[in-house]
């Protein structure tokens, strides 16, 4: 151990807020900080702490530049907040457990679990109100990620490996996975249960024993990204899963999708190379496949079994025997695809917004959610058609307005933004009518005039599915898919502009400081 210097020591004599610098060299650390603090080491190769008993804490604690090893679990957040950047973390245990509404924020991190016998995962977040979010960071262990108790976590641009079970386990929970890597689970690659929500963009899953995505009972949506060299499933839905893959591409996987006592809606997925079906459906199933291309080899693209129901419309089905398989009581429906309506009446679906607007000023509640209800109900008056193109202008909107700045703006109005929330951010947006979202676009900062702090949540997710519950009350259709498989298409959509920076993004909006 280094000498003349210790760490345990200069936590206890710590003022609260007070920052640590400690020098390159191996320190023992015991000692959990009392207040909340910063330690700063002099890089991960260089400064090394040694942990024989977890650190638990329940307050403030930043960690930067070092190396933390552990006999056992590394540090546990129990109510506290913890930040991590830079650190490598090496233990037997977990290497983080956050729970009892604590929460963890981990940036440019490496956390390995070091015995292979530890039956823990590298992370894990439980509880209602604990979260996490990692972010450019590598995690290697038995186990990867567990989620459970109603606890959220956010993973981007992280890289997740195990040697024995499933890289992500959500259980109850709720995740979002961004542009993240998830290989080598001799499990499940994600595995999803009892009415979790998991939310996945532009990820990629390899080489995964069983299936790469596995909901028994929970919903999972991935946009983008593949599935990849699977030993087993692409997807596998059981049990009262819905699941949603749109613009996925799944190669080498034994069978591509299939779903048993579920839903799943699929839309321009690519299958390709497998040695099975490229979708199945069975006990009762509903599968609606639209667009996209399914290659089987010498099996049926679409296999439909013991009640399962496939409608596909406008795919291309390459294999070498019939493209559909239906037995037991198993249909498959082939049908071209819908024709799009024409393009949405601009001038038209303002006037309606605005109608539905002044309507909701005038009667008490909550305006925003009075917006919604009365455009659904103004809609279901009316034809699918029109619908459908009032559907693709709020799309048409929200993709005009998909901008970093807005983001910003949004982030400091609602005192942080997700992914989600930004979207529910543009449909408030939109309902406010085409005067303030016209400004937005010019100065994004107006987007706030006439409110302040009290007014928040400035959200209106009700917005985004007028459309579908306007169909939904015109025809008495029971599925989502029914509408956003077969009538529309999604708007294309692409963030511009340079991304703001959460620690100085109130100090660059001055003129809204009243929302701090």
């Amino acid at each position: 151990m280094a000498s003349g210097y210790s760490l345990d020591r200069a936590i206890r004599r710590a003022r609260a807020g007070a920052v640590l610098s400690v020098p390159a060299g191996e320190f023992r650390w015991s000692v959990a900080p009392s207040g909340p603090i910063t330690i700063l080491g002099a890089g991960p190769g260089s400064t090394r702490l040694t942990v024989s008993a977890r650190i638990m804490t329940s307050e403030k604690l930043t960690l930067q530049d070092l190396t933390i090893v552990a006999d056992e679990t590394a540090i546990e957040v129990a109510g506290g907040v913890l930040t991590l950047s830079g650190v490598v973390v090496e233990s037997i245990g977990s290497a983080l457990f956050v729970h009892g509404g604590g929460a963890a924020s981990v940036r440019r991190a490496t956390m390995r679990v070091r015995k292979r016998a530890a039956d823990l995962p590298v992370i894990e977040v439980r509880d209602e109100t604990s979260e996490l979010s990692l972010s450019d960071s590598t995690l290697a262990g038995r186990y990867g990620v567990y989620v459970h108790a109603g606890a959220k976590a956010r993973l981007s641009e992280a890289r997740v490996r195990v040697l024995v079970g499933p890289c992500l386990r959500i259980h109850a929970a709720s995740i979002e996975l961004e542009r993240c890597t998830v290989e080598g689970a001799r499990e499940s690659g994600l595995y999803a249960r009892d009415g979790a929500r998991v939310a996945i963009r532009a990820c990629t899953f390899r080489r995964s024993a069983f299936a790469q995505l596995e909901s028994c009972g929970a919903f999972v949506r991935m946009v983008g990204g593949s599935l990849e060299a699977g030993e087993d499933h692409g997807v596998y839905a059981h049990d009262g899963a819905t699941v949603e893959l749109e613009s996925v591409r799944l190669s080498g996987n034994e069978i591509g999708v299939r779903v048993l006592e579920s839903r799943a809606s699929l839309r321009d997925i690519v299958v390709e190379s497998g040695r099975g079906p490229a979708v199945a459906a069975g006990q009762g199933a509903t599968v609606v496949v639209h667009g996209g291309e399914l290659e089987a080899g010498e099996y049926a693209a679409l296999e439909a079994f013991d009640g399962g129901h496939i409608t596909a419309a406008g795919c291309v089905c390459r294999t070498d025997d019939d493209p559909t398989l239906a037995y037991d009581g198993g249909i498959v429906e082939l049908a071209p695809a819908a024709p799009l309506p024409a393009p949405p009446d601009v001038q038209r679906c303002w006037e309606m917004i605005a109608e539905a607007r002044a309507a909701a000023i005038r009667q008490k509640g909550d305006v925003d959610e009075a917006v919604a209800k009365r455009l659904v109900e103004a809609l279901a008056r009316t034809d699918i058609p029109t619908i459908v193109a009032f559907d693709r202008f709020v799309g048409e909107r929200m993709a005009e307005a998909y901008r970093w700045d807005l983001w910003a703006v949004a982030y400091v109005m609602n005192g942080g933004c997700s992914d989600d929330g930004f979207d529910y951010f543009l449909g408030w947006l939109v309902g406010q009518g085409r005067e303030r979202f016209s400004a937005a676009l010019r100065y994004p900062e107006l987007a706030a005039a006439g409110y302040g702090a009290d007014d928040e949540p400035f959200s209106n997710e009700d917005m985004l599915a007028v459309g579908w519950a306007a169909y939904r009350k015109l025809t008495g259709a029971t599925h989502v898919s029914d509408f956003y498989l077969v009538y529309t298409k999604p708007t294309r959509r692409r963030l511009t502009g340079e991304p703001f920076d959460e620690d100085t993004v109130y100090r660059d909006h001055p003129a809204l400081a009243r929302f701090e």
